[in-house]
């Protein structure tokens, strides 16, 4: 579950930090309301498209059972809408 938190994302350093928590919390969910889960993370979304360019991460994903790390890149949602955009 994705929640706009500084928990779960956050700059420093000059590094973006995005943070799975293993901490039951409360989030919003789609027609209102809130709902506990057991774990959170953070999505991220630029505030520009752009048509070219590069895009690097180093990553330091966990390792173990059950643990399934991803870092996913998608086009602009607004103009393709999911799934054509990624």
């Amino acid at each position: 579950w994705y929640r706009n938190s500084t928990e779960n994302a956050y700059v420093a350093d000059g590094k973006l930090h995005i943070i799975a928590k293993g901490t039951p919390a409360m989030v919003p969910v789609p027609g209102g309301g809130e709902q506990l889960v057991p774990v959170t993370s953070a999505s991220i979304f630029t505030k520009q498209t752009f048509t070219y360019g590069k895009i690097e991460a180093s990553l330091k994903v966990p390792a173990g059972v059950g643990v399934w790390p991803a870092f996913w890149m998608l086009g602009d949602t607004n103009r393709w809408g999911w799934p054509m955009c990624g």
